[in-house]
């Protein structure tokens, strides 16, 4: 794959009546091939998100721990700290 174009993989059946996936109409790449790199790409956007929500939680937990230090009514601390919180409930919920 890896072209720049969404591949088509036309169903096709067998002599014994089982349908199955024919290469892509475009690029001719087999279906199984296809869905092989797609599997291996929802596991690495998996990890992905699951380092993302790591580094978020230690940056929440950064901030918590050194709240207490800034100025009481410090705008950008209250800013960001709502953007970790959003961020951090959106990864969750996806």
């Amino acid at each position: 794959m890896g072209s720049e174009h969404e591949c088509i993989f036309p169903e096709e059946r067998e002599p014994e009546g089982r349908l199955i996936l024919a290469p892509c109409l475009t690029c001719g790449t087999p279906a199984v091939d296809a869905i092989a790199q797609l599997k291996e790409d929802v596991r690495m956007w998996g990890d992905t998100a699951e380092g993302i929500i790591r580094d978020m939680r230690a940056l929440a937990d950064d901030f918590n721990a050194n709240g207490n230090s800034r100025e009481l009514g410090d705008p950008a601390a209250r800013v960001w700290h709502k953007a970790a919180r959003l961020i951090l409930e959106r990864l969750q919920r996806d």
